[in-house]
């Protein structure tokens, strides 16, 4: 992204410009395509594997975790997208223009751009991939990003209030796309790269209902399409011909296996993998290793506690606030984990645009003894002690650096809150634990929040009140007021304000317990290109990869 204010214009004026100038100019198609320098030998053989987790589902519309994401944007493509690096280009809009107010966009679909089966992708098909996602009948998880978008009547349809055709959505012709904002929001492109906004096949959907994520039914506009799927194994891609840019894609045969982060170690060493996450118990190993293969990056996420409020030990803000105060993020960040990373006592990651002036807490500077200290007597406070511990149990899913991190955390409350505290812990299947968090059956549960955008109300909706998936019942009227007031905001500066007030009364209240700030840690074959981890979103797509001779 762009620096900070240059001039007399805020960052997202210059970017927005920059972006339009973009759309204007990048019109060939070698902005979206692996770029492969002139002389460089490319392998015989384009094939590439890596690890993954087996998603919970297909359906671009109905997905919610990365994993699947993962999944989605080799099959799928919106009006944007992120390239390598991070920076958001034009995909299926090729042009587009605003009004003054950036109230109404209106969005110029590619004419080249084909569904797998050779028929035409149009703005009709945003159209009903947007109205079926927000569709309170479906209620599917991502339905409130419209609402973040901000589109006209997105609210109320959510509520069942109005129709799903009332959207600020309309399908000008088959290929003009127009969105009408009920707010101002000068840096809509960067919201449309997110997998829920891809378009989806009518036809396909009314004729196989659920069953067209099936691989000998599915069909989408991305570059990859399903070959062979087993379930709880792999999936393997393989090159959509139909798709708008094929001819400059590389990588003709891709795998993602759904094998644990230890095992995919393993496979890299065998030659089987050309990327591999590292888990932090085994960095130091594998960095004298592969000191030429490793690859370390920031990352746009969190990892954090979240706590049941709904469970009535909980309710009380003594109880919370005391075991935030006894996790040593220093030991976690530093002893733990090791690689990198950093103690975290915010819910938005620093580092992300509108952060800037978001403060730690005041513990944030006291010494763990004195953390403890107050934690104590907090918990007793509140009528916990030896005699009658606090006891609850702490949900995460199933890997193996998790746990230590989790049991790490464990024995901290054991000893900083001299037994007053006892935990049980448990870990599912990533399905299974998106299932549970989903319905609230957890006291405590492990959670990540990986930024849809590069900006902090990413992390900010979070935790409205309607937000679906404020699974731990946080609910506060005024800091739903303050984070709808920046939605207000007229310049850069009022919202960065309003912001930082919104994150010291979240932190306040202590609805969860942040942890660390997390990093990319991952292997990498030297032959393999157009990766280097540097999107902070932790994006990618095949399309952007080729292998050199090796």
């Amino acid at each position: 992204m762009l620096d900070k204010q240059t001039n007399k214009q805020t960052n997202k004026q210059i970017w927005i410009k920059t972006l339009i100038a973009s759309a204007m100019v990048f019109t060939s198609s070698s902005l979206f395509a692996a770029k492969v320098p002139a002389g460089v030998q490319l392998a015989e053989r384009q094939y590439v594997a890596i690890a993954g987790t087996e998603p919970e589902t297909l359906d671009p519309q109905r997905m919610s975790g990365s994993p699947e994401g993962d999944i989605a944007r080799q099959l799928f493509e919106g009006l944007f997208v992120n390239d390598p690096d991070g920076k958001v280009v034009p995909a299926l809009a090729y042009k587009w223009e605003h009004n003054d107010d950036y109230t109404q966009w209106t969005f110029h679909i590619r004419p080249e751009a084909k569904w797998s089966n050779g028929e035409a992708v149009t703005a009709h098909d945003f159209v009903y991939a947007w109205q079926r996602l927000i569709d309170p009948k479906n209620a599917f998880k991502y339905a409130d990003y419209l609402s973040i978008l901000k589109l006209v009547n997105a609210d109320e349809i959510i509520k069942g209030d109005k129709p799903v055709e009332s959207l600020g959505i309309k399908a000008i012709d088959d290929h003009t796309l127009v969105l009408t904002l009920s707010h101002s929001i000068p840096y809509i492109p960067d919201l449309l790269t997110h997998y829920v906004l891809s378009p989806t096949p009518k036809k396909i959907i009314e004729k196989y209902g659920e069953r067209w994520v099936s691989p000998e039914n599915m069909v989408g506009n991305g570059a990859y399409l399903i070959d062979q799927r087993v379930v709880n194994e792999k999936i393997t891609f393989k090159r959509n011909p139909m798709y708008w840019n094929d001819k400059e894609t590389v990588i003709d045969k891709a795998e993602i296996l759904m094998i644990t982060s230890e095992n995919a170690v393993n496979r890299y060493r065998a030659n089987d993998l050309v990327l591999a996450g590292v888990p932090s118990v085994m960095y130091k190993k594998l960095k004298e290793e592969y000191p030429s293969h490793m690859l370390v990056n920031q990352r746009l996420t969190n990892s954090t506690l979240q706590i049941n409020l709904q469970r009535d030990h909980f309710k009380d803000v003594r109880v919370r606030k005391a075991l935030s105060l006894a996790v040593d993020r220093d030991i976690l960040a530093k002893n733990v984990l090791g690689r990198g990373e950093k103690a975290a006592y915010l819910f938005t990651p620093k580092i992300i645009n509108g952060a800037e002036k978001f403060k730690d807490p005041d513990f944030a500077s006291w010494t763990q003894e004195e953390r403890n200290k107050e934690a104590i007597r907090l918990l007793k406070e509140a009528g916990y002690s030896k005699q009658k511990p606090l006891e609850f149990e702490l949900l995460y899913y199933k890997n193996e650096s998790l746990k230590n991190i989790m049991v790490a955390v464990d024995s901290m409350w054991k000893k900083n809150l001299q037994g007053i505290v006892k935990v049980t812990l448990r870990n599912q299947e990533w399905k299974t634990y998106l299932g549970t968090r989903s319905e609230g059956k957890f006291d405590m549960v492990w959670a990540a929040w990986g930024a849809d955008y590069n900006e902090a109300t990413t992390y900010l909706n979070y935790f409205l009140s309607n937000s679906t998936f404020n699974d731990i019942g946080f609910k506060d009227e005024k800091y739903d007021e303050l984070v709808k007031s920046s939605y207000k905001a007229k310049t850069d500066e009022e919202r960065r304000n309003i912001y930082a007030q919104a994150e010291e009364r979240l932190i306040s209240l202590h609805p969860m317990i942040s942890l660390y700030s997390p990093i990319g840690v991952s292997l990498k074959r030297p032959y393999l290109k157009g990766y280097e981890g540097k999107d902070p979103q932790s994006q990618f797509r095949f399309k952007d990869w080729y292998l050199e001779k090796y």
